[in-house]
């Protein structure tokens, strides 16, 4: 329903909302939502009730048969005129079909860029994936947008990231060479395009083959002195293969953290942040100041999986 709030909202992306209203519905793209949506817009169930007992109507049963009977008990020029200030519009047959369009022409764009990445990636260059990605964000706009229309650049530290991701051995998962590059590429891809761990992860099932059904990995995981994951003996393998994905990710941002701060060598050197309220056990326990003279002694971040301690500067 067009408001004010969804004028607020929409006006810095389509330009002058009206304008855009006016145009979908002359392209016929846009029309006239029904009155019975428009009466299950503006009125409650209690208003529905008390206008049919007004005019001795039976009032029962759902909200979409009090509608009914409203409608059916009225004349068409009275229910027009009841929801005459609803400005409702729903997609007309061609709106619909032009959807459908764009959502497959977006799936094959959003294909193309994620092919072109990936080809970078396996060949080592993490700087052109970003740029692609950031191509296919910056063609992602809206005409008259006041603020969407901006190029999208993957932020450095992500690339740098993605480029760790991409030289990880992955040999504590058994698979063959080709597989384990592939699973590289996909995590590096994954931070590249802003994804969450989980849906990082989703992308590792799709590439894994089972392998995180593997019984060392989940025995791994049990031994940690942190988990996430409660009931570990019934652990499932979606939460295995999302611990380890963030593992692998939380190692790849923690090196170019230890780099950053390494080069500016500010303080008396580099401490592990416990994380979780000092829960980690691994780093609170243990040694977690190093001095410049011994950073090369530093453990690597995380110590394990579940682990989200870092590095920070030791002032």
């Amino acid at each position: 329903m067009i408001d004010r709030d969804m004028e607020r909202t929409w006006t810095p992306i389509v330009g002058n909302f009206e304008a855009s209203i006016a145009n979908m519905i002359s392209m016929g793209l846009l029309e006239d939502a029904p009155l019975e949506d428009k009466l299950d817009k503006k009125y409650r169930v209690s208003d529905l009730k008390e206008l049919l007992e007004g005019r001795d109507i039976k009032a029962k049963g759902k909200k979409s048969e009090l509608i009914s009977a409203a409608i059916e008990n009225t004349d068409q020029q009275s229910i027009s005129d009841m929801v005459a200030d609803v400005r409702l519009y729903v997609a007309s047959e061609s709106g619909k079909k032009f959807i459908e369009t764009y959502k497959t022409d977006k799936e094959k764009e959003y294909s193309s860029m994620e092919r072109d990445a990936l080809g970078y990636l396996s060949k080592g260059d993490a700087r052109r994936a970003a740029q692609r990605i950031s191509q296919y964000r910056a063609l992602q706009n809206y005409p008259g947008s006041q603020w969407l229309n901006r190029p999208y650049n993957v932020p450095e530290t992500y690339i740098k990231a993605a480029s760790s991701l991409i030289k990880y051995s992955y040999d504590d998962l058994p698979l063959n060479e080709s597989h384990r590059k592939d699973i590289g590429m996909q995590l590096a891809l994954s931070i590249m395009l802003g994804e969450t761990v989980k849906e990082s992860a989703s992308r590792l099932l799709s590439e894994s083959y089972d392998v995180f059904s593997w019984g060392p990995l989940v025995d791994h995981l049990k031994e940690t002195s942190y988990c996430k994951c409660s009931g570990l003996e019934n652990i499932k393998k979606e939460e295995v293969v999302e611990l380890y994905t963030e593992k692998q990710i939380l190692q790849a941002f923690a090196e170019n953290d230890l780099e950053c701060l390494s080069a500016t060598h500010i303080g008396k050197g580099i401490r592990i942040l416990p994380a979780r309220g000092n829960s980690c056990i691994s780093c609170y326990s243990g040694k977690n100041e190093y001095q410049w003279s011994e950073i090369d002694k530093i453990p690597k971040m995380p110590r394990h999986l579940g682990c989200h301690c870092k590095y920070v500067a030791w002032i």
